[in-house]
């Protein structure tokens, strides 16, 4: 297990999947029961996400500092190489549970580390052509470590590298999504905070999302006080509409109060509109 700078092999999300990854987050807090907004004071929140892949070790940079350069400075001088690498690098990943160390499934916000765990046909290919690569470079195979694929959601003091990370919960329990799919057409070499040094792709996808955690969760607050709230159990035990309950809801949720309406006579639709409000 080793944990610090490092070098690492990601996918970076696109960023409608890294908002998903926000929400995820928010989930997970309303699931140990803590305030999401307040979890950024114990916890840290990537601001950027990708799935990582293999990682270089840290204390290979205290020995061989010119590790890194020697690799680039390959891929620079063999054009092909690194063309064929930007054009092959591409395919699906399949994120469909949670993983967490140092700590309880009761809180995850109070482990070490929470991960998403993906899954991927391309992966095994990705690694043997780096593999490839880095043997081509001269770079001896005990400086970098494969990991299982996963996106880093919280961490306590850093993302821990070297330690297995499987699926241990089911992202279902979070969302209400079995699973999230992406398709992806880039890999990065990155530098701590995403900085990305080598990309072989889109160099335009980042792994951003659309805000950050703390202004997500403010728009979360402000659309959930926007929301208005049924009480739907009143109408499906109502023995006059309990036959029409979930036609009714179904109305309301996509079309609002008002079209009871223009669908019910108006002494029905007020009936209704005191029965679930």
């Amino acid at each position: 297990m080793f944990e610090g700078k490092q070098y690492l092999l990601t996918i970076p999300v696109p960023r409608n999947v890294a908002d998903e990854m926000n929400r995820l987050i928010y989930a997970i807090a309303e699931k140990s029961e803590e305030d999401p907004s307040k979890i950024t004071s114990k916890t840290q929140i990537r601001p950027e996400f990708h799935v990582t892949l293999g990682v270089f070790h840290p204390h290979a940079f205290e020995t061989n500092r010119g590790l890194f350069k020697k690799l680039i400075k390959y891929l620079h001088t063999n054009k092909d190489q690194y063309r064929s690498l930007k054009h092959m690098f591409r395919g699906r990943c399949i994120i469909s549970g949670i993983g967490f160390h140092g700590g309880s499934k009761t809180n995850l916000i109070e482990c070490a580390v929470v991960w998403a765990t993906v899954v991927s046909n391309e992966v095994h290919e990705i690694r043997e052509r780096i593999h490839n690569l880095l043997g081509f470079a001269g770079i001896d195979n005990e400086h970098f470590n494969f990991t299982d694929p996963h996106i880093t959601l919280i961490t306590k003091k850093g993302d821990l590298h070297g330690i297995p990370k499987p699926a241990m919960l089911h992202l279902n329990a979070f969302l209400d999504e079995n699973h999230i799919t992406f398709d992806f057409t880039t890999v990065n070499f990155e530098k701590e905070m995403g900085r990305v040094v080598c990309a072989f792709g889109d160099a335009g996808i980042d792994g951003k999302p659309s805000d950050k955690f703390t202004k997500f969760v403010k728009k979360m607050r402000k659309k959930m006080s926007k929301d208005p709230v049924y009480n739907w159990g009143n109408l499906f035990r109502h023995p006059t509409y309990r036959a029409e309950a979930l036609k009714i809801k179904e109305l309301v949720m996509s079309e609002g109060i008002g079209s009871l309406f223009k669908n019910y006579g108006k002494d029905q639709a007020l009936e209704i509109k005191k029965l679930i409000t």
